[in-house]
């Protein structure tokens, strides 16, 4: 599945369209971060996703935030099969691509890439996005609650931020048993990359 920049207008009827699946993801992440907050166990679903189809989602939601700025979005997004909650997995991939469209520049753009590594049983998503030049010791930081861009808590300029885009991302990893990177890209901007075992993995418990 490849997807090049993304287009611009919407008849209405789309528009709705998006609005209600929009809608529906909230209520869905509204029950799953519920379930994740149980202090006694996590029960997170355990359910065969493609993260391939969880990017191309996550994309449609986001495509007018990445219009508006504007952020050309290229995607080539192989089948990557694995398992784990599919509502966690998709607002982990919506919350990567966000930070991506908001933490960069006018003109800038976002890489998103899922692969399938069968030698390693492996299947990774990755997005890299142009922006600000960070060190590595700030990258590693940034899962910290409340810590956005440079290193800044949320201010007023912008869309509105929490801060808590990639320490929710970083929670979703664990839960999932997977991998999280987060380096910085040569030239200003990140990689980051969650890498999740191919087939069945293990939930963690926390």
């Amino acid at each position: 599945m490849s997807r090049g920049p993304i287009p611009k207008g919407d008849t209405t009827q789309t528009l709705l369209d998006r609005l209600h699946l929009t809608n529906v993801r909230a209520i869905e992440l509204t029950e799953a971060l519920l379930r994740l907050a149980d202090a006694n166990a996590v029960t997170a679903r355990s359910e065969p996703v493609d993260l391939a189809v969880v990017a191309d989602e996550a994309l449609l939601a986001l495509r007018d935030e990445a219009d508006r700025r504007p952020v050309t979005i290229d995607a080539r997004l192989e089948a990557a099969s694995t398992v784990g909650d599919h509502t966690l997995l998709t607002q982990l991939t919506a919350n990567l691509i966000q930070n991506a469209i908001r933490h960069n520049h006018a003109g800038g753009e976002v890489r998103l890439r899922t692969h399938a590594d069968a030698a390693t049983s492996r299947v990774t998503l990755r997005v890299e996005n142009t922006g600000p030049t960070y060190t590595a010791a700030l990258a590693t930081q940034l899962v910290e609650p409340f810590l956005r861009g440079a290193g800044r808590l949320a201010a007023g300029e912008g869309p509105r931020s929490h801060g808590l885009g990639l320490a929710l991302v970083a929670q979703i990893v664990a839960v999932h048993d997977a991998r999280l990177s987060i380096v910085p890209r040569a030239g200003g901007g990140l990689v980051v990359s969650v890498e999740f075992a191919s087939g069945a993995p293990g939930l963690a418990h926390s």
